[in-house]
């Protein structure tokens, strides 16, 4: 038997008695974005709700209504529902730019367990890339956290004003009672909002990059100084660091503490002939890497953060109109060269 009202006032119920549970889980794993956003120098807003149970109801009810049999069809109890619903427990991770959310996607695939990714562009407009996943081992070793361990949670990565599109044609769609249907005005109005929040986020993204490059600019002289093998270090030297910037090695401390460790000069001369052998090996010759230029730092940079990288460059990789840097991260991850 499918989907009835009777398996939704029983899921209902369910979710009120297991609320707090889903509420500890969705702290857990807003705790763990909002530190995985900070350390990796990614601004962000990091949210977290559990769905309410009027919500929760409403949504069951809706797939009755439509009477949608892929979705009302593989529900026979109230567990099917808990498996079905995955945004019971939701986190929301809204980067400042559109170019983050892949890098982000990439992190919390690295970071959680038992990921499962979906990116998400429909014909509506609706831009986000959601992610279902379990904690990691190292919270579930708690003991405070093993009442959570069977559970799920969403978490939705996507711009800030990605997010307030999705927001107002969720609501125009789901939220207004009486009317369910989108008209041919309502329709043209969100298509003109989503032009402008499209815009605005190469507006932002375009900023950013620009404020990146000019701190990139304070940096290369004493960076510089950091390799003095390298005679032509300040070639191109600039947009190798906006890079760095924007992978949150914002002023020389950090690159210092967290980038420029141990033999840093040698460790750069032997990725770059690593990155070098297998660019031949390919035909690639024409991209190789110069150690006597900044390309030593790109190097150090490569080892540490290519998934960073391409993630901040998905859509020019997936077009294929990535230029040098995202193009020589994106040959490191194809080909496995620094794992």
């Amino acid at each position: 038997m499918p989907l009835t009202e009777e398996i939704i006032v029983d899921s209902t119920r369910r979710l009120v008695r297991e609320t707090d549970r889903y509420l500890k889980l969705v702290r857990a794993v807003e705790g763990e974005c909002s530190r995985l956003v900070r350390d990796n120098g990614i601004h962000a807003s990091v949210q977290s709700r559990v769905k309410k149970p009027d919500s929760f109801a409403g949504k069951l009810r809706r797939y009755l209504s439509a009477g949608s049999s892929a979705k009302i069809d593989t529900i026979q109890s109230d567990e099917d529902v808990f498996k079905r619903v995955g945004d019971i427990a939701a986190v929301r991770v809204a980067t400042y730019v559109e170019g983050d959310r892949e890098r982000v996607a990439r992190l919390i695939e690295a970071r959680f367990t038992d990921v499962v990714v979906e990116r998400l562009a429909k014909p509506t407009g609706y831009r986000a890339t959601h992610c279902q996943v379990h904690l990691p081992a190292t919270l579930l070793a708690a003991e405070e956290n093993a009442n959570i361990a069977d559970l799920s949670c969403e978490i939705q990565v996507c711009s800030m004003l990605a997010h307030v599109w999705n927001e107002i044609e969720h609501d125009v769609r789901y939220k207004l009672d009486g009317v369910r249907d989108v008209d041919e005005y309502e329709r043209s109005r969100l298509q003109a909002l989503l032009d402008v929040m499209k815009d605005g986020d190469g507006s932002i993204e375009d900023m950013l990059r620009w404020r990146s490059l000019r701190v990139a600019q304070g940096l290369v002289e004493p960076v510089a100084r950091r390799f003095p093998k390298s005679s032509d270090f300040r070639f191109n030297a600039d947009y190798v660091l906006r890079e760095a910037v924007r992978l949150g090695y914002t002023n020389l401390t950090r690159i210092d503490e967290l980038l420029l460790l141990g033999d840093f000069e040698e460790e750069g001369r032997l990725l770059i002939d690593l990155i070098n052998a297998s660019l031949k090996a390919s035909g690639e010759e024409s991209s190789a890497m110069n150690a006597a230029t900044s390309d030593i730092l790109l190097a150090l940079l490569l080892r540490r953060h290519y998934s960073d990288i391409c993630g901040l460059y998905f859509r020019e990789i997936e077009s294929g109109d990535a230029k040098r840097i995202p193009f020589l991260a994106n040959f490191v991850e194809e080909h496995d060269i620094l794992r």
